[in-house]
């Protein structure tokens, strides 16, 4: 298993209502649409382009905190003379593993940006779903988080270890926004992915699809494997689920979890 695989996967089953961007560099806006592949987000456009041309105010907000899990490893943090008078001195986090195929993320917020008039867009959705234009299977980008601190560790071995230094006047602090990591150490076979504090990146999102309010659509069955859900499987085709709606369903447009 890849690390990108092993990344999405256990940021999915730690974080929930959001999902990672598949490449943390690349950038993702709120009204994008496009389907679901497994855990990835495959982007076709954006609504307020053509076809649809739907028009959407978006919100945007400085964010303070942080989001991380640790899947079978250990952090711990050195401060190597913190310092004293103003002056600088090295600080450093080190992440250590002990199984393979297991992940690190701290996520620290700098600021997020919403979808407004939902309801609206709802509407104008359903009616062009009901016209044959808008595809059951087409989610839409509702929600952007940036961040200017982001680490991913991924472990595809059974020992690996990570050290990151920096240069701080305090304690290393996961919601720190300005620290900038240097990877000082890496052992065994691992990614690890850190940035730095004057790059901001869209490490995750939120998601949003119509669904019949009370309709469960059927399982989907992979050859080989158990049943899983339409939105949890990291297979290779595209998770479009064709089942129709029963007639007289009331359609939403809900956040996927």
């Amino acid at each position: 298993m890849d690390a990108l695989k092993i990344y999405i996967s256990a940021f999915k089953k730690n974080i929930k209502y959001y999902y990672p961007n598949r490449d943390v560099l690349s950038s993702v806006e709120v009204g994008d649409f496009g389907t679901m592949k497994g855990n990835h987000f495959l982007k076709k456009g954006n609504i307020a382009e053509s076809p649809f041309n739907i028009s959407f105010r978006t919100k945007e907000e400085k964010l303070s905190g942080n989001k991380n899990f640790g899947m079978n490893c250990d952090v711990n943090f050195s401060d190597r003379g913190i310092a004293k008078f103003d002056r600088i001195a090295v600080a450093s986090m080190q992440i250590k593993f002990t199984k393979k195929h297991s992940a690190y993320c701290n996520i620290t917020y700098s600021s997020v940006s919403e979808m407004q008039n939902i309801i609206a867009i709802e509407d104008t959705i359903i009616r062009l779903f009901n016209e044959g234009i808008w595809k059951k299977e087409y989610v839409i980008v509702s929600t952007v988080v940036k961040s200017k601190n982001t680490i991913i560790a991924v472990s595809d071995g059974n020992s690996s270890e990570f050290i990151l230094s920096c240069d701080t006047k305090n304690s290393i602090r996961l919601s720190d926004t300005e620290i900038n990591y240097r990877i000082a150490k890496q052992t065994g076979a691992s990614y690890i992915f850190a940035t730095q504090a004057d790059h901001e990146i869209i490490p995750m999102f939120q998601i949003m699809k119509i669904y019949g309010e009370g309709f469960t659509p059927p399982k989907k069955i992979i050859p080989g494997k158990s049943s899983i859900g339409t939105f949890d499987s990291d297979d290779d085709d595209d998770d479009v689920d064709l089942t129709p709606f029963p007639p007289g369903i009331t359609l939403k447009l809900n956040i996927i979890p």
